[in-house]
């Protein structure tokens, strides 16, 4: 054991200040799930077993909904719990990369296990959004940390060090940007390894996102990429979102307008004798919209020309203008 890793002291004492006597290094997603299923928040499907034997299929069955026997052989299972003792917060992350090396947790579920600034910020956003989070993402993306990737993508696309940024959503790309703070540790300043700037404006744009409903969002099944694109560039202009509901369901419909006019173009342009060589389809509206956060750099100026044209259209006002 490294005892001379002094990141671990600090962490550990926080967490002891805050009244903890354990970390869990794994099994989260299950005991919330349990915890769930005991405060009826969700329902089980499968095969119970009573403590006699007896075997029953049930679909979406609450807790309080199962005859007794069946609830008591559930609260007198036995959960198996290993304690780890003498590690530090390094060999944490190890041994759960180590335990979960064979099983099916995300990219994203062992990016964030690293002892990071980054990683720990990331978890702070999804804290602090949870609302807007849980509204936008389904439970299944929540479990498999799908959010945290996402966002962690909007700080590659922020950082933006050269002309584009168009190649930097691989897998590498994102475990590289996570790993860049092995260095400075858990309990490292973000700026130390990071740039504090970006993660203040993914902030900020998170709390313009946060002002949307759930009744808003399901009513237009706008894409957390889409969306993210257009709150960008408000958020450059200084623009102030006036009416959420005229700016949701305009930007989703400008979005498919101009996927089908490319599409069109991409037809015409093939008939009047166009070729894949001389207009490759990814120089396409409708493309970069399929190709997701690959083209998103094009989508997002051509999308912020149409919007420009008349931003009260798109419920955004420049109180600059007012003012004037």
């Amino acid at each position: 054991i490294d005892v001379s890793d002094g990141t671990s002291e600090v962490y550990f004492r926080q967490l002891a200040n805050e009244g903890w006597r354990y970390v869990s290094v794994d099994g989260k997603h299950r005991r919330q799930v349990i915890h769930n299923f005991y405060n009826n928040k969700l329902g089980f499907t499968g095969t119970m077993v009573s403590h006699s034997g007896a075997r029953r299929k049930v679909n979406n069955m609450l807790f309080k909904e199962m005859p007794r026997d069946f609830q008591d052989h559930f609260l007198n299972s036995q959960i198996v719990v290993q304690e780890v003792r003498d590690t530090t917060r390094p060999q944490l992350s190890k041994l759960f990369r180590c335990i979960n090396k064979s099983t099916q947790v995300t990219a994203q579920h062992l990016r964030n296990s690293l002892g990071t600034s980054f990683a720990r910020e990331m978890r702070q956003l999804t804290k602090n959004y949870e609302g807007f989070i849980k509204d936008f993402f389904k439970s299944k993306q929540i479990a498999e940390m799908k959010p945290h990737e996402e966002l962690s993508k909007v700080y590659l696309h922020v950082n933006k060090p050269g002309v584009t940024m168009d190649n930097r959503m691989s897998k590498a790309s994102l475990n590289e940007l996570y790993e860049r703070g092995i260095a400075c540790g858990a309990n490292a300043k973000f700026g130390d390894c990071y740039e504090q700037k970006h993660l203040n404006k993914i902030n900020n744009m998170l709390e313009l996102m946060s002002q949307i409903t759930k009744k808003q969002l399901s009513e237009t099944n706008i894409s957390f990429l889409l969306l993210m694109l257009v709150i960008e560039k408000a958020y450059d202009a200084n623009l102030v979102i006036s009416n959420y509901d005229t700016f949701l369901q305009e930007i989703y419909k400008t979005d498919v307008l101009l996927t089908t006019e490319s599409r069109k173009q991409q037809t015409d342009d093939r008939d009047s004798g166009v070729t894949e060589l001389d207009t490759p389809d990814r120089n396409y509206y409708y493309e970069w919209r399929r190709l997701n956060w690959t083209c998103r750099t094009a989508r997002q100026r051509v999308l912020w020309d149409e919007i420009s044209k008349n931003l009260s259209c798109y419920g955004l006002r420049d109180p600059a203008k007012k003012a004037a």
